[in-house]
């Protein structure tokens, strides 16, 4: 299932390949392998993402939670969204916590985690701090004060008050698997890279790892990838009978970026306000999501 890891880094600007090539490993099939003993009734799945330009969240790493957060109700779990004020109004309709620009403390964070109890974490082009504690964008700006530490609540996952058995009441610790999208260097999970990073694209990168990086040329992409993966293994599992459709059709995901567009999203490459994801025509994403389902009928 390598294939869909070369899907979702087609048409690739911003060396991630490069990382990807290095790095030497495939990503998307090990997430979605790890991702399938979770699949439990009503449990709890916490969607991470939302990037500040220019006023507003850009329009990469929405997209993608949304698809997520259709897929995990698909599968009969329970997603909330965890994002920041520069996503309002995203997500209307939908479970989702937003963070005001300026909190984020960790008590908050603590009281989440225990009311919540998620059993997994993905994130979704959401920044990490770097090397010297900042939140900066591919540019290198400083958008710290815009910027709520989700990246801390992401973190948090690993501490042994959180372990899923400490709310399951279980003898051995388990913790909550942590899952990350990314496409720059800068986000959530790419300190699985961080080396690579500082060494090939010559910028100090995120410190936040995960258990299960996934790296694409959009991070919305790797959310159609890793959909994909979890799809083809549960279709070799049941022999293709009775398998939920995680992937979306593209008129879904015109349709949402057309809302939050409208919302003010910003394409986190041009800076503008506009129908494009990363400097990219959107349409690209049909065809991904076109070949996605290829592989899946194969």
């Amino acid at each position: 299932m390598q294939e869909i890891d070369h899907i979702i880094l087609r048409h690739s600007k911003r060396g991630m390949e490069t990382i990807y090539a290095l790095n030497n490993k495939p990503l998307t099939l090990p997430a979605a392998e790890a991702f399938i003993p979770l699949i439990q009734k009503e449990k709890k799945i916490f969607i991470y993402t939302g990037f500040y330009v220019n006023g507003a969240g850009e329009t990469d790493g929405p997209v993608g939670a949304k698809v997520l957060y259709d897929a995990m109700k698909t599968l009969s779990l329970s997603p909330l969204i965890i994002t920041d004020t520069s996503c309002t109004n995203y997500f209307t309709g939908m479970d989702a916590v937003i963070i005001n620009y300026g909190g984020g403390s960790d008590s908050q964070f603590k009281k989440l985690l225990r009311e919540e109890q998620p059993i997994a974490h993905i994130s979704i082009e959401r920044l990490s701090a770097n090397r010297e504690g900042r939140y900066c964008n591919c540019s290198g700006k400083d958008i710290t004060a815009f910027s709520p530490p989700l990246d801390r609540l992401f973190a948090m996952a690993g501490l042994p008050e959180f372990a899923v058995s400490s709310f399951a009441s279980t003898s051995a610790p388990t913790f909550a698997p942590t899952f990350a999208i990314g496409d720059g260097g800068n986000e959530i999970g790419m300190g699985n890279f961080a080396d690579l990073i500082e060494k090939h694209l010559h910028f100090s990168p995120a410190q936040t790892t995960c258990d299960y990086p996934i790296l694409s040329t959009v991070s919305n992409w790797g959310a159609y990838g890793f959909l994909a993966a979890i799809q083809k293994i549960l279709q070799k599992k049941s022999g293709r009978k009775n398998i939920p459709k995680l992937l979306p059709q593209f008129s879904e995901v015109e349709e949402f970026l057309c809302h939050i567009v409208s919302c003010g999203a910003t394409d986190g490459i041009s800076g503008r306000n506009e129908m494009s994801v990363d400097g990219n025509d959107y349409r690209l994403d049909d065809e991904i999501l076109s070949a996605l389902e290829d592989f899946l009928t194969e």
